[in-house]
C-alpha cells in the first residue's frame, strides 16, 4: 500500500520495449472470515512484441477496485500475477465507503480549470473557473514509459470531441506535467498534474 492508504502499488517485470502496456486488478473471491480474506490478479494488457525486460510499478487505487467499506477493513487480499507469482497485503483498517470514485489523476489547466481523469469510468471532467463542469469521454488511451532514469511515464487520453490530453509522471513522483493536443495538433501550455 502507499502512505497514504489509498492504492496498492506492484511491482511488476515482463518483456516488452516497443509497444504500450496497461495493468488492471481483478478482485476475486473473498474467504467469509473475520477479517476478510479475498484474491485478485494482475491483467496485463499489451500488443508489445518485444522481449527487453522491463520493470513498472502498477498503482491500483483501492476503491476504483471495488475494495471500500467496513467489509474489507483489516481484510487480507492475495494477488497473483503472472508465472504463479503472488503477493498478500492486509489492507487498512480504515477504508473509503462506497459511492462516488475519486479521480486518478487530478490538474489545474493552464487557464485555472480543474480537469479530472477517471481511470475506470473511462472519463475526463473539466470544471472552468467560471463553474462549468463538462464530461468527456475516453475513447483510447495510449500509455508509453520512457526508459529514462527515472523512467517517465506518458498517457494520451484520446477524447470523443477529437483533442486529446496527455499526462507525464517521472518515477514514483506524485505531481507531474499535463497539455491538451488541440483537433489541429497544437499543444497547449504544460500544467500541473497529481496522482
Amino acid at each position: 500500500l502507499d502512505t497514504a492508504g489509498k492504492n496498492i502499488e506492484v511491482s511488476v517485470v515482463h518483456g516488452g520495449g516497443c509497444g504500450t502496456h496497461e495493468y488492471k486488478l481483478e478482485l476475486g473471491n473473498c474467504l467469509e472470515s473475520m477479517p476478510v480474506q479475498c484474491s485478485a490478479k494482475i491483467v496485463h494488457i499489451t500488443n508489445d512484441p518485444c522481449e527487453a525486460l522491463l520493470s513498472r510499478k502498477a498503482t491500483f487505487n483501492l476503491k476504483t477496485a471495488g475494495i471500500t467499506g467496513d467489509y474489507f477493513a483489516n481484510g487480507k487480499l492475495t494477488i497473483t500475477g503472472a508465472n504463479n507469482s503472488k503477493a498478500t497485503i492486509r489492507l487498512p483498517a480504515v477504508l473509503p465507503e462506497a459511492g462516488e470514485v475519486e479521480a486518478d489523476v487530478n490538474c489545474v489547466t493552464h487557464t485555472g480549470s480543474l480537469l479530472k481523469i477517471y481511470e475506470a469510468d473511462q472519463k475526463i471532467t473539466l470544471k472552468t473557473v467560471t463553474g462549468e463542469e463538462v464530461a468527456y469521454g475516453v475513447t483510447d488511451k495510449q500509455v508509453r514509459f520512457l526508459e529514462s532514469l527515472p523512467p517517465v511515464l506518458k498517457s494520451t487520453y484520446k477524447l470523443d470531441d477529437g483533442r486529446s490530453v496527455v499526462t507525464a509522471f517521472r518515477g514514483e513522483s506524485p505531481t507531474g506535467t499535463g497539455n491538451f493536443i488541440r483537433i489541429g495538433g497544437e499543444y497547449s501550455p504544460d500544467f500541473t498534474c497529481s496522482r
